[in-house]
């Protein structure tokens, strides 16, 4: 992936994402959200969306997944929060991103 070019759909925004520097994986839990690598637990005020893509099963437009850039201007994690979108997406999940700041509409 040195040469700039990243393959189309889901993997391909993860891979660039992660190569621009949001390199840890947030994942939700009833504490809040979890960079996996660092551990740390942070609530969703503490962090901010930075850039959404959202994606569709090529063979099942149902199958829906969003890919999150999200950041804690706090202590500067920053990672990846991939999660189904739609009705497969989990309440903790839903419930988390509807808290964390969207730093696109400021």
């Amino acid at each position: 992936m040195g040469n700039g070019y990243f393959e189309p759909g889901m993997s391909g925004v993860v891979d660039r994402l992660t190569s621009d520097g949001y390199a840890d994986t947030w994942k939700g839990e009833s504490r809040g959200v979890r960079a996996l690598q660092s551990g740390h637990v942070h609530t969703p005020d503490e962090l901010l969306i930075e850039s959404i893509d959202r994606f569709e099963g090529f063979s099942d437009p149902d199958d829906q997944a969003m890919v999150m850039a999200v950041r804690c201007p706090t202590d500067g994690c920053s990672g990846t929060y991939t999660v189904p979108y739609g009705k497969d997406m989990s309440v903790i999940d839903g419930d988390l991103i509807a808290q964390i700041p969207d730093s696109r509409k400021r």
